[in-house]
This record gives structure tokens, C-alpha cells and sequence, in this order.
């Protein structure tokens, strides 16, 4: 017997497969909601709504009401509405307003979106701990506001889209005249959703200055159930390349002290709960300054790339089947198993690697990953190519053991194994000081 049938907002890359198939598996009956000219895999979905506005974010009011007069031609119940893609966290809200499912709402799901809007958002809280999360930022509509944003921050500062996603259209400036300059290339190469999908570009081009903090960089994924704190698991960062800010390293649990790991998952929680994100898994992106935690991003939806992977691999707790309990109205059961294991891992960006290796090559790596019982692969992307102007990864590999230094050493031994450290001295760089960016005494 099928269980009930749960919406599904946008198919996403080529990650979020295992994600379907996992739910298909379950017996979910799962309705795919997506964008006219999508090309769907066979075999996931009982039923597909397709709507030629889906990727204009601008429209997610508009889209939302179009999907619920498709369901109610076709008579399609659904229990549940989830996505798992961060572009689709305001039109899933707002679908599932309108249906009367669980939500954390259109306008918290907006808010959360608009990394400017988060940012103020924080700022205004009345408790002095979701405050000092904060970071100063600017929304300029002119190359005098440009200006005094630099006669007022320390420079360097960052410039991003307000509603980018990972590290697309992240740059460093140094001047306002550089800030300047780079708007204009932002202007010319970031334009519209189909230019370069899914990297918030249905939202708009709309570009925001914030500070630029120096320190160790964190990902915490929380599951909260009624503002209640579920489950928390936070990870470690280590340093970005020299052009681009895309992750490079990362180990999972982290190798902070347990007192900081511990004020990490409170701090995404109280953000958490400010921001109006009251139930689901969500995932946040922190910098800690000194011993201050500074809240760089937020994603009101499933931690994406390697992180469920992971999760399950070490706590034996699966994150989506607590996206899918919160989404159908249920309380996710509560994490009670310790970590077992650690894994240190490697993303591979085009921009490092695709001029270098051939495909013959990849595929080599692939199998070779598959056969080795302390290797974990995970593939983001079909092909393995450059884009100019972002840098989204093709693949993590990560080496699991009892340890962080057994991890870290059998991911070198399997990188050099195809010279992949001489090959890009970033990640070689971002390898080797990745404990040392974090102090275990704080």
C-alpha cells in the first residue's frame, strides 16, 4: 500500500537522485513540481506538475497559485510539501500556505532567502546573542554609497548576491573603486536564471556589500521541531581557493571543543528561531571571529552536496527522513546515537582539475573511490567542465575511519595517488591546515 503522496519543489542537480530514489524506495508516492523544459529521470515520480514561470522567483506567488489550480484539476492530494533546493524555499512556503500544510511561512522563506534581509533581520533582535551573529551590510544604489561603505569598513570587505547560492558571485574588494568595477562585470556576466541556473538568479542580479571575517569557517545543520532543538551536527570548513570562495575541505564531526561545537548549534537554533524557522532541517554557515560565531548564511532547507552522506555515515541519523516527518506534520525522533566515526573530504572543482584530467581519467577516479572501503564518493554533476564565471563542484571524495588523523591521511594518500595535490595547490594548501584553522581550546 502506498503511503501518502508528499510534494516535491524543484528536481535539483544530480545529488538530489539518491534523495528520490531513497524516498521511492519508502514508498512515498512523490509529486515533482518543476520547470516547463526540465528533463526528468524515469522511474522517481508518481506524478509531475511542470509550470513555465517555476524558475522566475519574482513570480513564486504568481507559480504558487498556478500549481494549486494544476492540482486541483488533476485531483492530486498532497500531505507535505519539501524542497531541497535553496531557490525554491519561498515558492514551497508559499505553495504549502496555501494548501494548508506545515510551513515555516512565504514571508520567513523570503527573508531567509535574501542573505541582506537576514542580516538586518538578525540585527534588530531584541536578545544580544543573535545580535553579535550579525554582520554590517549594504544594499548600494549608487557609486556614492559605494564610497562611503568604504570610508566607514574596514576594508577588505565581500560583495555578493543577495540571493546567491554557495559561492557564486562572491568576490573580495579591496576599494570602493574595485567595488565599483566589479558591479559592472556582476551586471554583465550574472543575469538571468537560464544564463546560469541555480544559483539565485531567478530572484534577481540585485548585488549587497557585508564585512569580511577572518577565521574558522563552520557548518552546522540543525533539526527543529516546533522551535524545539532535534538534532545538531557541525562541521569544519578548511580555507577556500584563492579566486573563488567555493569549500575545498572539510572534516565532519567537528574538531572543535565541545563547549564550541556546542555554542555553534545553540547559535544556529536562537538564529534560527528569530528568523521564524520554527520547524524543519536547515543548514548554517558560520565564521567564528575570536570566539564570537558570525552567521554568514542561512539555507531553510536539507544541508545539500556530501552533508546527509556523512551524517548517516557517522551518527547513524538521517536528515531527510526529518525534512520528510516535519513537511508531513510528524516530530522527527530525536538524535541520541554518538558520532562512530570521522571523514575528512575533497571537493573537486572544474576550474583546478578539467583542463588536466580527461574523462577516461575521472571515471578511474570514480571506480577507484567505489572499490576503496574507506572512501566515500559523491558525485554533484554530469560533466566535468569550466565555467567562467562560477565554480560549483563536480564531486566530493572523503576517507572515513576511527579518526581525524587516519581520515585525513588516507584522503592525501588517495589524492597523491593521482596526483591530484600537485595538480591544485589550493586544495593541497586547504588540506593541510584544516585542523590547524581551528582551536580545540576555545
Amino acid at each position: 500500500m502506498m503511503s501518502e503522496a508528499i510534494g516535491i519543489v524543484g528536481l535539483g542537480g544530480v545529488s538530489k537522485r539518491e534523495c528520490y530514489e531513497y524516498l521511492r524506495d519508502k514508498n512515498y508516492s512523490i509529486c515533482l513540481i518543476c520547470g516547463q523544459n526540465e528533463i526528468v529521470p524515469d522511474g522517481l515520480f508518481s506524478s509531475i506538475i511542470k509550470i513555465d514561470t517555476f524558475h522566475n522567483h519574482q513570480k513564486d506567488v504568481f507559480t504558487a497559485n498556478l500549481v494549486l489550480e494544476e492540482l486541483s484539476d488533476r485531483k492530486i492530494s498532497l500531505s507535505g510539501i519539501l524542497t531541497l533546493w535553496e531557490d525554491c524555499v519561498p515558492l514551497s512556503s508559499k505553495l504549502a500556505e496555501l494548501l494548508n500544510l506545515p510551513t515555516n511561512g512565504y514571508v520567513t522563506g523570503a527573508t531567509v532567502k535574501n542573505k541582506f534581509k537576514t542580516q538586518r533581520s538578525l540585527y534588530s533582535s531584541p536578545a544580544k546573542c543573535v545580535r553579535e551573529l550579525a554582520s554590517k551590510v549594504c544594499l548600494p544604489k549608487s557609486e556614492k554609497e559605494i564610497e562611503n561603505w568604504f570610508s566607514n569598513t574596514e576594508a577588505p570587505s565581500l560583495m555578493k548576491l543577495t540571493h546567491g547560492s554557495s559561492a557564486a558571485g562572491v568576490f573580495k574588494v579591496d576599494s570602493a573603486q574595485q567595488a565599483i568595477s566589479e558591479i559592472e562585470s556582476l551586471k554583465r556576466d550574472y543575469r538571468t536564471e537560464f544564463d546560469l541556473p541555480g544559483i539565485g538568479l531567478g530572484f534577481g542580479s540585485e548585488i549587497m556589500l557585508t564585512e569580511l571575517h577572518s577565521g574558522s569557517e563552520h557548518d552546522v545543520d540543525i533539526v527543529i521541531h516546533d522551535g524545539e532543538l532535534i538534532a545538531g551536527f557541525v562541521s569544519d570548513n578548511g580555507e577556500t581557493g584563492a579566486k573563488y570562495f567555493a569549500e575545498i575541505t572539510a572534516v565532519m564531526p567537528s574538531q572543535l571543543s565541545p563547549s564550541m561545537s556546542e555554542l555553534l548549534i545553540q547559535s544556529a537554533s536562537s538564529a534560527a528561531y528569530h528568523l521564524g524557522l520554527h520547524t524543519g532541517v536547515f543548514n548554517f554557515e558560520f565564521i567564528i571571529v575570536d570566539t564570537q560565531p558570525k552567521l554568514i548564511d542561512v539555507n531553510a532547507r536539507m544541508g545539500g552536496f556530501y552533508i546527509r552522506n556523512w551524517i548517516k555515515r557517522i551518527w547513524n541519523y538521517d536528515i531527510l527522513d526529518a525534512a520528510i516527518e516535519c513537511a508531513m506534520g510528524g516530530e522527527p525522533i530525536h538524535l541520541q546515537n554518538k558520532p562512530t566515526a570521522t571523514i575528512v573530504g575533497a571537493m573537486l572543482l572544474p576550474s583546478a582539475f578539467a583542463n588536466t584530467l580527461s574523462q577516461t581519467r575521472v571515471n578511474d577516479i570514480v571506480t577507484r573511490a567505489n572499490i576503496n572501503p574507506n572512501v566515500i564518493v559523491s558525485i554533484f554533476e554530469t560533466s566535468f567542465h569550466i565555467d567562467r564565471i562560477v565554480d560549483e563542484p563536480w564531486a566530493n571524495i572523503g576517507c572515513i575511519t576511527d579518526s581525524y588523523s587516519k581520515s585525513k591521511k588516507g584522503l592525501a594518500n588517495f589524492l597523491d595517488s593521482f596526483g591530484l595535490l600537485e595538480i591544485d595547490s589550493d586544495l593541497k594548501t586547504s588540506l593541510s591546515s584544516l585542523r590547524g584553522r581551528h582551536d580545540e581550546k576555545i
